[in-house]
């Protein structure tokens, strides 16, 4: 019965696991700056910008007379285009729309 009991316990233990286990962003992930492949300068008068699926782009996010950088990894789960403000909450307002192209990278 010990025995059956601690199964049993493991078992819960490792079922707990995957239900709390981190479901990937759908818009890609943050990155390192070494890992930038180029820079976008997002104006306040930016509209869009284009990236490719599996690109690292540093976004140099130009607020009045100061600039701040995100660094984004964009492994997209689609290539529907999206609003970099889900990202980048500090854009939300601008509406900044991102279109992410085909990578190579990618099959079929």
């Amino acid at each position: 019965m010990k025995t059956f009991v601690q199964v049993a316990f493991a078992a819960s233990i490792a079922l707990a696991n995957q239900a709390f286990a981190q479901v990937p962003n759908p818009y890609g992930s943050a990155a390192s700056t070494a890992e930038a492949e180029r820079t976008i300068e997002i104006l306040p008068t930016t509209r869009f910008i284009n990236v490719t699926r599996f690109e690292t782009v540093r976004l140099a996010i130009k607020e009045g007379n100061e600039v701040k950088y995100v660094v984004w990894r964009f492994d997209t789960l689609s290539l529907q285009p999206f609003d970099l403000g889900t990202v980048v909450p500090s854009l939300a307002a601008r509406s900044v729309k991102v279109y992410v192209a085909r990578s190579h990278l990618d099959r079929n």
